[in-house]
């Protein structure tokens, strides 16, 4: 793949995929463009990244100095491409502490060197391994020989039914009682609910606001639905409010499924709530019962079927 020469043409390609390798790879390629960027379009370009401190990690790469991409570079994020999922968090602490990267590229740029120098040596002939000679399998031994089973009983005749007595005429039943209304469940604080809100809504730039967000996500464990919503509502609809709320979800916020649902349909985008319910399946046990309602979210019928793969694990 070409690196990407303006800003529309990298968000489509980290669009195409959801390999968070393959799209730190593209942000690899695309370096140079990242150097050119402001910082609102980093910001844009790291919501795109859908990564916890993606905002670091391209700062980190636009901070490169020189007029390619290393292959250094991509070769350590295929290297760990390889050892799966559970070693991003590892990678994208290289990617953020330069120290720590400039080790590893060192470490890749020796293996590229090592490699190329072994293709360029002469093959030697390679042993090649015996084969050892296969045992003949012993012979099973002969089972011992089944008893006869006796003969069933003859079966007993089935004794005639007694005859049914005529029910004796019951007593009409009392009056209903009203119901006892069941106390309303406490509700937190208004003024807690929208604390959190209205600090988020004074920061005068959308980066502060999510730096404020960062330092204050334990406080919203303990906000109502209406809270977290009006803490959504701080963030402009599209890929800020998406990337707020996937914050939310990884965090095991809010606990209730509903709640999560509800948030995820306040999203204007199809493709916003499709990655929401994504990460949602991800960081949390769809059970059966909720199935249903967890695909009732999805937009299309081809979401749907893309969530039911996902939860399938397909």
């Amino acid at each position: 793949m070409q690196p990407a020469a303006t800003l529309p043409d990298l968000v489509d390609q980290l669009g195409r995929t959801y390999s968070p390798f393959e799209r730190l790879k593209i942000l690899g390629r695309a370096w140079a463009l990242l150097r050119n960027m402001t910082p609102e379009q980093r910001m844009l370009i790291a919501a795109q990244l859908g990564l916890d401190h993606s905002d670091e990690v391209v700062e980190a790469i636009a901070r490169r100095s020189g007029q390619q991409a290393s292959p250094a570079l991509i070769a350590m994020i295929e290297k760990a491409q390889v050892k799966g999922t559970p070693h991003l968090p590892e990678l994208i602490a290289d990617l953020r502490d330069p120290k720590r990267r400039g080790e590893r590229l060192k470490q890749g740029a020796a293996a590229i060197e090592g490699a190329l120098a072994g293709a360029a040596a002469p093959p030697e002939a390679a042993a090649v391994p015996t084969t050892p000679t296969p045992q003949p399998a012993p012979e099973p031994a002969a089972a011992p020989p089944t008893a006869a089973s006796p003969p069933l009983p003859a079966a007993a005749p089935i004794p005639a039914a007694p005859p049914v007595p005529e029910p004796e005429p019951e007593e009409p039943p009392p009056p209903p009682q009203p119901a006892a209304v069941a106390p309303a469940a406490p509700r937190l604080e208004p003024a807690r609910d929208s604390a959190l809100a209205a600090q988020l809504a004074a920061a005068p730039a959308l980066t502060l606001r999510f730096r404020l967000l960062r330092r204050h996500l334990d406080e919203t464990k303990g906000l109502s639905a209406a809270g977290l919503g009006a803490v959504l509502e701080t963030f402009p609809d599209g890929w800020a409010r998406r990337r707020v709320l996937l914050e939310l979800l990884r965090g095991g916020v809010p606990g209730s499924l509903d709640d999560a649902f509800a948030l995820i349909e306040t999203l204007g985008s199809d493709r916003d709530r499709l990655w929401c319910l994504g990460t949602l399946a991800d960081s949390r046990e769809i059970r059966e019962g909720d199935r249903e309602a967890f695909l009732a979210v999805a937009g299309s019928p081809t979401a749907r079927k893309r969530l039911e793969r996902r939860l399938d694990g397909n």
